[in-house]
């Protein structure tokens, strides 16, 4: 095999793999699951209502919340709040410590909504996902992309 026959079957392969990586790139899996968090939430007439956060990574660029089997508790009003801070809540915090570092804030009532659903938070810069639980309960997932 001559210089020039070896030289032309060297730049084929380089535009072959050149092409399979720009392809990949195009087509390849989109968002990248980071953080998956699921729980069976509920509150008491005792405690009727509770907040927890999960903390997000860095680079978080949309966030989904997948819901179902809602329930309310007791005979008044119930949903859940889901919410997307560009903090991290501390241990005792409560929703008048956080209201003004929402980057999106989603109810769901449980009185007049389905009982199972999904919807996408608002999460640029966002550091964590706060859910309000008022006198309901429900399976809830929340799954954060990069």
């Amino acid at each position: 095999m001559n210089r020039k026959k070896l030289g032309i079957i060297i730049i084929a392969l380089i535009v072959v793999i050149l092409g399979i990586g720009a392809i990949s790139g195009a087509f390849g899996s989109g968002n990248q699951t980071k953080t998956t968090w699921t729980s069976n939430l509920t509150t008491s007439t005792v405690n009727p209502e509770t907040f927890n956060y999960i903390p997000l990574p860095n680079g978080t660029t949309s966030v989904t919340v997948e819901y179902s089997n809602l329930t309310n508790t007791t005979n008044s009003t119930s949903y859940f709040q889901f919410i997307t801070l560009n903090f991290i809540p501390k241990q005792g915090q409560n929703i008048t410590n956080y209201e003004n570092n929402n980057i999106d804030l989603r109810t769901v009532s449980v009185n007049s909504t389905h009982p199972t659903g999904n919807l996408t938070l608002l999460s640029n810069g966002a550091k964590s996902v706060g859910i309000l639980d008022v006198s309901a309960k429900g399976t809830i997932k929340i799954t954060a992309f990069s």
